[in-house]
């Protein structure tokens, strides 16, 4: 997929209709792994074929509950990450359990706070979306925008290159989904992104920081 596939191409007519599901939402045919992995990199590696088709009125809830999925999965593998070097600085065994807490503060509040930061995010979205007159679909597709392209994920987890990727996905995604331009999209999703940062997640990770020993 090269720059002009993302940025370059005449997105769909407002009259198109998608008539795909995502490999996750056609899960009880194929299997739920095999659903989870393919969604998974399909949206990562190949986001034009995997946007262009879907269905934008399709309901919302099984892309919510995938990228929550997504979320915690990292969160599993993110907290094991922590517990290996501590393991080792303790002589294999546990630290108390006030400290052990707050080392697995940070990979496991994401798991937790998922539900509420990516309705934000996606509402703060929708809500730029509208205002550039680039919502076409309704509030549903802006959050299987969100979820399916992992934007609500990665800016939990990271703010390097795996985040920038996401958030050029999610543009993509939005605009395809939304049936608008990628500029319209674009001023949408990170203007969202920049007032999650500013109200939420700068004032955590201060917190957490202070927080931490």
């Amino acid at each position: 997929m090269t720059a002009n596939d993302l940025f370059l191409r005449t997105p769909a007519k407002p009259d198109a209709t998608g008539d795909a599901f995502t490999p996750w939402e056609r899960r009880d045919q194929i299997g739920a792994v095999r659903g989870l992995f393919a969604t998974l990199t399909r949206a990562a590696f190949s986001p034009s074929t995997f946007f262009d088709g879907l269905r934008p009125d399709a309901p919302w809830k099984d892309a919510f509950w995938y990228g929550w999925l997504v979320q915690a999965l990292l969160g599993a593998l993110g907290a094991v990450l922590y517990l290996v070097p501590i393991l080792s600085l303790h002589g294999g065994a546990l630290p108390a359990p006030g400290q052990l807490g707050l080392y697995l503060l940070l990979p496991l509040a994401p798991v937790v706070l998922y539900p509420l930061l990516v309705l934000v995010l996606a509402g703060a979205a929708h809500l730029l979306a509208l205002v550039a007159g680039g919502a076409h679909r309704g509030f549903g597709a802006t959050v299987r925008a969100v979820c399916y392209s992992g934007a609500a994920v990665v800016f939990l987890v990271s703010l390097g290159p795996l985040a920038l990727w996401a958030l050029v996905i999610a543009v993509y995604a939005l605009a395809r989904l939304q049936r608008t331009t990628v500029p319209r999209a674009a001023f949408a999703v990170i203007g969202a992104v920049l007032l999650l940062a500013i109200a939420i997640i700068v004032p955590l990770g201060i917190q957490l920081a202070r927080s931490l020993p």
